[in-house]
């Protein structure tokens, strides 16, 4: 019986190191899609305002020192 119970034990102590790792991972993943997604979103914003000085016909290259983006990302506007 003793060995029985030493087995569980060990099983139990791998599923909850297993529990745990799928815990920090899945957290992890979020954090990770968390800030992905905040990147984009500032990104999508750059071209938003360029698109908006173009409209408004802001020389590229005050465009360019505003947003961060390339002449050539702007122009693809």
């Amino acid at each position: 019986m003793g060995q029985y119970y030493k087995s569980v034990m060990e099983y139990s102590d791998v599923r909850d190191c297993m529990d745990y790792a799928m815990e920090r991972g899945v957290e992890k993943g979020r954090e990770e899609g968390i800030e992905e997604g905040r990147e984009k979103g500032r990104e999508e914003g750059k071209f938003e305002i360029a698109k908006n000085l173009l409209d408004l016909h802001i020389p590229i290259n005050d465009i360019v020192k505003a947003t961060g983006l390339t002449p050539e990302q702007i122009l693809s506007l």
